[in-house]
């Protein structure tokens, strides 16, 4: 009997120092990270864009480089989101804003900038998707030093796709290229470009209106 109450006793110290000791645990902590999405050029709320949050997950103290989905929601009526989520050990966030007709509006956040001791506020301004196509053509070819360059000029963003100030170069008799990109809607895009032939060079310049929801088509022939 007496052997008895002594486990009967142990069991239940076990037990308490068990419900002790799961009591003292800490609760994960919690990142919020909250903001409103917008119409850059209405400067105008936007309601359900898509936001998610990825990160490069650290796992065993090993560094990955491809992201993974930690958080998703979508913006109400005023624009305004907010994503709670456990903190996980990361390397990087990427937080994207998604929405139809609208170029995709990423931010890369370092993980000293996040904090789980406040919200985090981060606001995003999106910019309605348009298109210009620009199609090439050496309709006069003289020789293989033949040579055209093109730049354009405006307001770019930096997404798959995106119009680029970058030159576009062309040499040769048989040129019949398309040059398409994505680009804000609502403004003036300035074209210039230089032809060579016959060590000649001809420089040119012209200026599209881009509207939103648009596909502006443009021909150079030369």
């Amino acid at each position: 009997m007496l052997f008895y109450l002594k486990m009967k006793n142990t069991f239940i110290y076990i037990i308490i120092i068990v419900f002790i000791a799961s009591s003292c645990k800490k609760k994960n902590k919690e990142i919020i990270i909250t903001g409103t999405v917008i119409n850059s050029v209405k400067s105008e709320q936007l309601n359900n864009v898509n936001v998610i949050l990825s990160g490069k997950i650290i796992e065993s103290n090993k560094w990955t480089n491809s992201y993974s989905k930690l958080a998703s929601t979508n913006s109400d009526n005023n624009g305004k989101y907010t994503l709670k989520l456990d903190a996980v050990r990361v390397s990087e966030y990427k937080l994207s804003f998604i929405k139809e007709n609208y170029i995709d509006e990423t931010k890369i956040i370092q993980p000293d900038d996040i904090s789980t001791d406040k919200e985090n506020v981060v606001n995003a301004d999106m910019y309605i998707k348009s298109f210009i196509d620009i199609k090439i053509n050496n309709t006069n070819p003289v020789n293989q030093n033949d040579y055209m360059s093109l730049t354009l000029s405006g307001y770019f963003k930096n997404c798959t796709s995106c119009c680029t100030d970058e030159k576009f170069e062309f040499k040769g008799q048989e040129i019949n290229q398309n040059i398409i990109c994505i680009c804000p809607g609502n403004q003036n895009i300035i074209l210039n470009w230089d032809i060579l032939k016959s060590g000649s060079v001809n420089s040119y310049k012209d200026t599209l209106f881009v509207g939103n929801i648009d596909t502006v088509n443009y021909i150079i022939n030369y």
